[in-house]
Formats: C-alpha cells, structure tokens, sequence
C-alpha cells in the first residue's frame, strides 16, 4: 500500500514558486528571454522578459512563430531561417546564432539566440527551448570599435598617400589652386592657375599677390581673403572679375599658416542664368501682355504696353510698331511710346516699297531689314533728315506675319547710335513680333466678328428676322420681338411651344411636324407656313430649323430662324394671276411667244405658242432648222432670208409666213421679233411672238369679197339699197333709189326727207315699228307700205332693214333694201286665184297619198316590236343566264376556298378553269347588257372639263401605273366640252385603259393623251406604244366580240372598242384608229363644238 506525505505538497509548491521567483529576476537582471517551442504542436511560448527586450509588456505580443519570423531584419532572415533549418534537420551541431529583431519603436536590436533540441519517444525532435540575449550594446561597441580602427588605419595611409600624392591631385584637378603663406605670398601655383594668369608657376612662388595683381586690390574676393585670414572661416564666394571680364567661383580655406584657394571660372554659368533671368522675364512680359489680349484690351492699349515692356529690356532702345492697310500698300502708326509724336506722325500713311525707310522695305521685302547707321543707309534717302533731326541713328525693323504668312505690319528698334543687333535684341524681336501677331489677329478677328455681329444684327432688324429656340423639355420658347412682331404679340408676350402652334393653321401644323420628326440624320428642315394674327388676319412665315438630338435620339432642343414672307407670297400670287391673265390673253388672241437666250441658247416657248403649232413642248426641236421644217415648204426660203438678214443686222422684223400642222393642217402667222442688247450693245436674247391670224385673214378676205359682193349686187340689183347713220341721221341710197322711184340720192338724204315720201296712211305704222324693233333690242324689221315716186304715184313696196348696236345696246345704224312689189302684187292676185282652184285638186290628190304611206307605217310598228323583243332578250341574259352563272361561281369558289387542301393537281387545274371562265362569262354578260342599253339612253348635255376627268381616271389606276412602270404624258388644248358626261367619261376610261393594258409589255410601257380645237370639232388622241395592230384590221376592232389576240394574252371580253363606237356615234362624233404591229396604237376621237349631241341642245 502506497503512501503520501500530503502536508509536503503544499511546502513544495511555495518552493516552486520562490524559485520562479528568483529565476525570473536573473532572467531580468541578465536581460535574458527564453522561449520554448513544441514542433509537434506547433506552439511557441515567449517569456515576459523575451517581449520586454522588444518593447511590448507580456500582453501586447502573441506567442506565435510568426510574432518572431516577421520581426527579423531583411538583411538576416534568410541566414538566420536557414540556421535554424540545419539545426532541426542535424546538419548543425548547436544552435547560437545573432539576428537583429524589430523593436516597438521601429529600431532594431541585436540577439544572440541559443536552443537546444529535445527528441521524442520515436527518436524525432520533439521540442527545441531557449533563450534570447541582447547584445545590440555590445555590437555597437564592436562596430565602432572597428570603425575606430579602420579609420586610423585609413588615417594613416591617406597622410602616406596624400603626402605623396598631393602635388599629383593638385595638378590633375580641374580648379586652379594656389596657396598663399601668412605674408600673402605664394608658396603654391598648379599649372591651371598658371594659365589664368598668364604666368608661369615658378615665377610665382615667393611672390606677393598683391604686387604681382595690384588690379585686384579691393576687389570682393581680396576682403573675403582677409576675412578668412583674420577670422579662420572657410568662405566660398562668386565674384565678377571686371579687367579680366570673368565670373569666378573662389573656395578659401584658412590654416594659421595662411590660405589654401580653389578658384576656376564659370563665366558661361553666369551668362546661362542671366539668360535664364531674362528669358523668365521675358516670359513674364509675354504673359502679362497675353492677359491683355485675353481681357480684350484695345489694340492701341496692348501694343503699347508690349513696347514697353520690351524696351525696359534694353535701356535706350525705342521700339515702334506700324499697321499695313488692308490694300497692303501703305502703313499706319499702331504703337510707339518713345518715339517723338512729330516722328511718328510723319511716317503714318506712308507707302512701302524697296526703298521706303526700315520698315517700309521690311514689309516690301518680307524680310527683316536691319539699318545699322542711318545717316549713311541709301535706304533712308527719302527720311534721312527727319530722323537725324530725332537723333536716331540705327532702326532694325523686321516683318510681323500670322499663320498664313500674310503681312500684319513691322517692329522696329531705333537706337541713339549705330549699331547691329546681338543674341539678346533677336530674342525680343521674337517675343515682341510673335506676341504683336497674335494681338493683330486677335483684334482683327475681334473687330471682323463685331463687324458680323452688328451685320447680323441689322440684317435680323432690317430683314425682320424672327429668331428662336425650344427647350423641348420645359416646353418654353424663347425669341426675339421679331418674331412676336411677325405673330402680332407685343413684345412683353410669354411663349410656350402650344401658343406658337396654336396660331398656326392645323394643315399647316400638319407639315411642320412631318419636317420636326424626322430622323437624328435629317436634323434640318424648311417649312413655309401661314399664322393666324390675333386680329384673324393671316399672314405667312419661312420658317429654316435645325433639330438636337440627345445620344439616345431623343429631341430636346429646336432652333431657328422666320421671315415674313407675306409680301412674297402676296407677289407670287399676283404674278401667278397675271401669268394666268397673260396666258388667257394669248390664248383669245391666238397669240404665242417665245425667247432666244443667246447665253446659253436655251428657248422658252409659252403654251399658246405650243398649241398654235399643233405640238407638246417636248416636241418643239431647239434649233432654227427644226423650225424651218414647221414652216410651209412655199414659204420656207422667205422665213429662212428675213430672221437670216435680222440676225446679222440685228434689225427687228415683222412678217406673215404659214406653218403646217402635224395634222396636215396649214395655219397662217403674223411674226415679230425684237432683239434685247447690253450696254455693249451686243445682242443677249432674241423675243417675239406668231399670232395665229387664220381666222382673221379668212374674215379678212371674207369681209373683202363681201364687199365686193355688196357692191357689184348694190350695183346690179333692182332694189334701193340704203344706210342710215342714226347719229347723224343721214341717209346713203345706192343707184336703186333713182332707178325705181326716179329720185336723186341727196333729195331723200335724210331719214326724215324718206318719211316724207311714205303713204301718210302708212306713215305712223312704219315709223312705231321700226322704233318698237330697236327699243326690244331686235336687229331684223320688215314691212310693207306705199312710197311716193317722183312723178307723184305711190308704188307698193317691201322694205326690210338690219339693225346695228354698239357696245352698249344703243342703236347707231341700220341698213336695208326697198324693193319695189307693185308688180307682184299684181301677179299674187291672179296667183291666190289660181290656187284656189289648185287646192282642190290636191286634196284629192292627198288623199290617194294616204293609201300609198300605209305599208311604211307598218314597217315603223314591226320595228318598234323588234326593240322591244331586244329588251326582253336583254332581261332574259341578266336575270335567267346570270343566275345559274351566279350558282356555278359560288360552288366553285366555295371548293377553292373550303376543300382546296384536297383536291388532286388535274382537279385543281379544271377548278381555276372554271372560275375563270365564270369571271369571262359574266364580263361578257354584262358588256352585253350596256351595249344594249346604249339605245335606249338619251344623252343630257354639260359642260365637261376634260383635264380633270382624265385626271380622276389616271388616279383611280395610279396602282396599277406604278406596277408596270408606265409613262403616262397628258396635254389638253381643250380644258372643256360640252357633250354628254357619262358617255364621254366610258369611252376615254375604255381607250386609257386598252393602251395600259396592250402597252404592258412594252420597256417602259408610254401613254399620251392629247387634245386639239378643231374648227367644228374638239380631236382626243390616245397614243400608246404596244404591240399594235394591222390595220387591214381597222374596222373589225369596232366589232362586238372581235378580238384579235388571244384571251390568254391580254384578259377582255372584245366589245370595249363596239361600246366606245356605239356611245361616241351616239355623240354624233367619230372615232378611228391607226397603228403598225409592234410599234403601238393611236386611237382619235372627234365630238362637235356647240351643242351636245344627240339631245338637239
């Protein structure tokens, strides 16, 4: 049985911890850390004392591998980690190394580290403990110990060396060098300070400073040698040399055995830094003057302070500058601050040239021009005295330029006496021309862009220029009192964009915003608009915008600009009304005109013109030969010699000549033509005008041979011819009134002489008749009544007269003829006796007549019954042979539509047949019944204009236009007609739609529709250029059903052609083609003028 002292423990552990005790304040004392690290488990232990060498109390620092690996200086860690390494691995046989550790305060401390290594059971190391010493003490006793050594020992080889080697490196070094004793003699000159000098150094040695350089007594660096003498201080000083014109730089060390000095020049230092100093100053100038231009200082401001500025440079220099005119000829003082103002007076407006002084010739040149001596420079002949008189004597002058090399003005540097330039007075001729430069151009852009600016503001003010902008965003427009002007809001108005577009109309509207939303690369728009005034009046406005856009496309601001074009547009519309006036005056006077410009040769012909020769303006050749060929061929060489002989005399001319139509109609003209001259009198267009005088010429020769006729009837007629001037109330007889009533003219040369003769029976009859026929306005009277003949006897007479009118209703004339009837009087009363007994035997005779007109009644009654059996047929074909049609058609389309996914490709096939020829069938049905129906309409006339139904034809096809690429050309003569609308409306939609559909294939397929004034008659043509036709086929076309293609080259039923015969015969027009197979159809239509026809109206 195991037994224990319990009452030893508790002495044992008091022990323990007394010992611990003691341990710890060895550890202390010794400046001893110990650490403890078990490699199996990887924990480190560090003692108090361990930490405290680094600076950290026990709680501050982590025991971890980590604590210690981080805080080894970078220069032992590697060696210091591989020691370790070897240890453990038993490549090293104890562990003591020195390391140096980061302190807390960032220092570092010397360890010396030893450890020894405890192996496991299994014979591995199992744990290594030990402690850290500091020895940073002691190894900085060791360092500096050994840099006490060293140093000594270098000490004394530099004194072996430098006793040695001091004459060596005294002469091998760049300085000069010199050593003075206390006497201030030399006891030491290197070579380098020998050649200084000029000297050589053994003539130096022993010899006093002062005696051999008494120039240098005084000087600066002689009171820095006593300085350094007396007072034992080193001195280091730059000093200007001024008989040798040298900067050098002196060190002076002082023993009590005199002065050691190390001196070597450095002139051209000094010369960089002052270089430096100025350019830096210049820089400054530069700027300041920059600030003024900047600032927008006036030219004459900032030229002069660039002077300046640049004369405070160079004492006693006068700097100018001189402005070359635009003309490039003469210049104009721009600045001189030191010049006398007398000088610069004198030389302002002066011309440049090759011998204009310095600056004049500088600018001539292009070139810096540099006058060294005035007084003796031929290029200052013209000047010499007046500057001499200033006393200057020297001028540089030097050409200012901008960018593109053009001439601004010239720089000048006078001088009080002759001389060149050096380095430093181009340096500020560069500064001062290049910163002038940008001075003058700045002004000249400054002045140019005010200039623009108030060009515009005088234009927007005198051209009533509205200007604007939209913010899209808010909505809120802003704008000049222009534009409230032009939209009559006073000038205090507040705009938003729905107030601006609420003046204006809302078809207008509709255009602004189709421009406004156009896509981000559209952003320009033109607009004119009209705007509704506050007073309801309207007015119209040019509107030119251009659209922002934001980088998703998004509008967000609108500017521009609005001109009141109401004036324009008020112009527009008068010149377009005078234009139409002046086109309605040729067209009733049958007068056309037309304009040569010689320029450019080109001819403008009007429309009446185009219509007098039977042609379209496209088919007017542009050449004197192409007219010629217009002309009839008996009058061509007459034409020909009249413009021939007016062109080369430049004379104007005026002549008939006659012109043959494309129809082969022949028109008489009345041409004239007048030349238009410069003020070289040389010849610039050529105008005229042909007035068609056919019809005046016919009435013409109508009116002549009329008279004629008049007068050989007046002649040879039994009857008294008379003329009675209502005005004057005279009386003209023919030789009538002496032949049948035995009168001279003037003894009945009155009208009231005439009512003398008249039976006083008859008299009051005559006389109220004759006044009852002109206050009704009528033109024929008639009557007759007994006229008393010369010998007394009355004769029984039949006067008949015409009245004349004048423009105002007022009669002013009437002529007529007295015949004399007493004779047929006589003869009617044995007539009427005669026919009594005629009547009689008339009456039988009519009444064997009446039998004999039987049979042809009967004929009108059989016919009568034909056209109704033709209206029956007509009924029976709509009603009883489209109704079964009507069937087929439903049950066809009804399998197309519903059971066509199951229908083989032959069934298929026979189905499209079918329907087709239902489609055909009930065509042809339906052409039928309308070509039946013809007879039974009666036109109705109106007045047609011919423009707009064709018109409102062509724009019904307009689908099937575009399809094929149709060309289609339309020009009317004739603007109206009256005839018959509807029937007139199938005949142009049957022929305009025959030449589509014929005229397809055709590349490009062409259509024109034409129109002429006949006479008697309005001609239509309707030309194509399709496959055609022979015409030995001419009459067939017209036939019902005729067809001379097949129907599966051109869809129809074959009786468009019979209907369109059918309605224009029912017209009482004709109709008749021409054509050649392959080269197109024409197809002429002609209705007659005056009435509608078939309606007797």
């Amino acid at each position: 049985m195991l037994q224990r002292d319990f009452t030893k423990r508790p002495r044992a552990k008091k022990t323990l911890k007394e010992t611990q005790q003691y341990l710890d304040l060895a550890l202390h004392a010794g400046n001893i850390g110990l650490w403890h690290w078990n490699i199996k488990t990887n924990t480190l232990y560090f003692s108090p004392e361990w930490k405290r060498q680094l600076g950290y109390q026990d709680h501050e620092l982590e025991s971890r591998f980590e604590e210690w690996e981080e805080r080894l200086h970078p220069e032992d860690r590697d060696s210091t980690l591989a020691a370790l390494k070897a240890y453990l691995e038993g490549r090293r046989r104890g562990y003591e190394v020195e390391f140096r550790l980061r302190h807390k305060d960032g220092s570092y401390r010397w360890m010396l580290a030893r450890g020894l290594l405890q192996a496991g059971p299994d014979g591995k190391p199992y744990r290594i403990s030990g402690c850290h010493l500091d020895i940073t003490e002691r190894k900085r006793a060791e360092e500096e110990h050994a840099r006490l050594l060293i140093r000594e020992q270098t000490a004394r080889a530099e004194a072996n060396a430098a006793r040695q080697q001091l004459g060596n490196i005294l002469e091998r070094i760049s300085d000069a060098f010199v050593a003075l004793d206390r006497d201030w003699r030399y006891t030491y000159v290197n070579q380098q300070a020998a050649t200084l000098f000029g000297r050589r150094p053994e003539d130096l040695i022993g010899r006093h400073i002062w005696t051999e350089f008494p120039e240098g007594a005084g000087q600066p660096f002689h009171m820095a040698y006593e300085k350094a003498m007396a007072e034992q201080v080193f001195i280091q000083m730059e000093n200007y040399y001024e008989p040798w014109d040298r900067w050098f730089e002196n060190r002076i060390y002082p023993s009590p055995d005199g002065l050691s000095i190390f001196f070597h020049e450095i002139t051209e230092r000094k010369r960089a830094e002052q270089a430096a100093r100025e350019s830096a100053e210049l820089l400054r100038c530069q700027n300041q003057v920059l600030e003024l231009i900047a600032e927008g200082a006036p030219l004459r401001e900032t030229l002069d302070f660039l002077l300046r500025v640049t004369e405070a440079q160079c004492p006693g220099m006068l700097c100018s500058i001189l402005l070359l005119d635009p003309d490039g000829v003469r210049v104009r003082h721009g600045a001189a601050p030191s010049l006398p103002e007398s000088f610069t007076r004198a030389i302002d407006g002066e011309s440049i040239g090759p011998q204009a002084g310095s600056c004049g010739t500088a600018a001539f040149r292009r070139e810096p021009v540099i006058v060294e001596d005035i007084a003796t420079d031929s290029l200052w002949d013209d000047y010499r005295d007046f500057a001499l008189k200033h006393d200057l004597r020297a001028c540089w002058s030097v050409p200012i330029f901008d960018e593109q090399r053009r001439v601004l003005g010239t720089f000048a540097l006078y001088f009080h006496n002759p001389g060149r330039p050096t380095g430093r007075h181009w340096q500020l001729i560069e500064m001062a021309t290049h910163t002038a430069a940008i001075a003058i151009v700045k002004n000249r852009e400054t002045e140019a862009l005010r200039a623009s600016e108030e060009r515009l503001r005088l234009a927007v003010i005198g051209g009533r220029v509205g200007i604007w902008e939209w913010d899209v965003s808010t909505n809120r427009v802003v704008c000049n009192g222009q534009l409230k002007a032009m939209f009559g809001w006073p000038e205090a108005e507040d705009l938003t964009s729905k107030k601006v577009m609420g003046a204006i109309p809302s078809e207008d509207r509709l255009r602004i915003d189709a421009a406004i939303q156009r896509s981000p690369s559209h952003p320009d728009y033109d607009v004119e608009h009209r705007i509704l005034w506050p007073d309801g009046s309207l007015h119209w406005i040019a509107t030119k915008g251009r659209v922002e856009y934001d980088a998703a496309g998004n509008r967000v601001r609108i500017r521009g600009v609005s001109v009141d074009i109401t004036d324009r547009k008020r112009a527009e519309e008068e010149t377009r009304r005078r234009e139409a006036l002046f086109a309605e005056a040729e067209r009733i006077a049958h007068l056309g005109s037309y304009e040569w410009d010689l320029r450019d040769s080109k001819v403008y012909r009007s429309e009446e013109l185009c219509r007098i020769f039977g042609l379209l303006p496209d088919q007017f050749e542009p050449t004197f030969e192409g007219y010629l060929e217009r002309v009839h061929p008996e009058d061509r060489s007459t034409t020909k010699q009249i413009i021939e002989q007016a062109f080369r005399e430049l004379e104007p001319f005026e002549f008939e000549e006659r012109i043959v139509r494309p129809d082969g109609a022949v028109r008489l003209l009345h041409s004239q033509g007048k030349w238009m001259f410069d003020e070289a009198h040389h010849p610039l267009k050529l105008v005229g005008i042909c007035q068609d005088i056919t019809e005046r010429k016919q009435a013409e020769d109508q009116l002549r041979r009329s008279e004629e006729r008049f007068q050989i009837v007046a002649r040879a007629t039994n009857d008294a011819i008379w003329d009675w001037d209502l005005a004057s109330d005279a009386l003209w007889w023919n030789q009538g009134i002496t032949t049948l009533f035995n009168y001279a003219a003037e003894e009945v040369g009155t009208d009231s002489g005439r009512r003398e003769h008249v039976h006083p029976e008859d008299l009051e009859r005559v006389v109220s008749d004759i006044r009852a026929v002109m206050d009704r306005g009528e033109q024929f009277w008639a009557d007759e009544y007994r006229f008393r003949r010369a010998d007394g006897s009355y004769a029984d007479i039949f006067d008949r007269g015409f009245v004349i009118y004048d423009g105002t209703g007022k009669p002013i004339r009437m002529i007529g003829a007295m015949n004399d009837i007493s004779e047929r009087k006589r003869a009617l009363e044995i007539l009427e006796q005669r026919v009594a007994s005629r009547t009689a035997e008339l009456e039988s005779r009519n009444r064997e007549r009446e039998y004999e007109i039987s049979p042809r009644k009967r004929v009108e009654e059989l016919l009568r019954a034909r056209n109704e059996e033709l209206k029956a047929f007509a009924y029976t074909v709509s009603h009883d042979l489209k109704a079964p049609l009507r069937g087929i058609a439903g049950y066809a389309q009804e399998l197309d539509g519903r059971h066509r996914a199951s229908l083989g490709e032959r069934a298929l096939f026979c189905l499209k047949q079918i329907l087709t020829a239902t489609h055909n069938l009930d065509r042809l049905i339906e052409d039928l019944l309308h070509y039946s129906r013809l007879d039974a309409e009666t036109p109705t006339g109106a007045e047609v204009n011919l423009a707009h139904m064709v018109e409102a034809i062509l724009r019904d096809r307009k689908p099937l236009i575009l399809e094929q690429g149709a060309e289609v050309a339309v020009s009317l003569s004739s603007t109206s007609v009256r005839t018959w609308e509807r029937g007139l409306l199938q005949v142009l939609t049957n022929l305009i739609d025959n030449a589509l559909k014929y005229s397809r294939d055709a590349k490009p397929p062409r259509v024109h529709i034409t129109s002429q004034e006949l006479s008697d008659a309005v001609r239509i043509v309707i030309s194509d250029n399709g496959i055609g036709f022979d015409m030995k086929y001419h009459d067939r076309i017209f036939g019902l059903f005729n067809r001379l293609v097949r129907q599966e080259d051109f869809e129809g039923t074959g009786a468009g052609l019979a209907i369109v015969k059918k309605v224009v015969e029912k017209l009482r027009g004709r109709i008749w083609a021409e054509s050649k197979p392959g080269s197109g159809a024409k197809f002429f239509v002609e209705l007659p003028k005056g009435r509608t026809a078939g309606t007797g109206k």
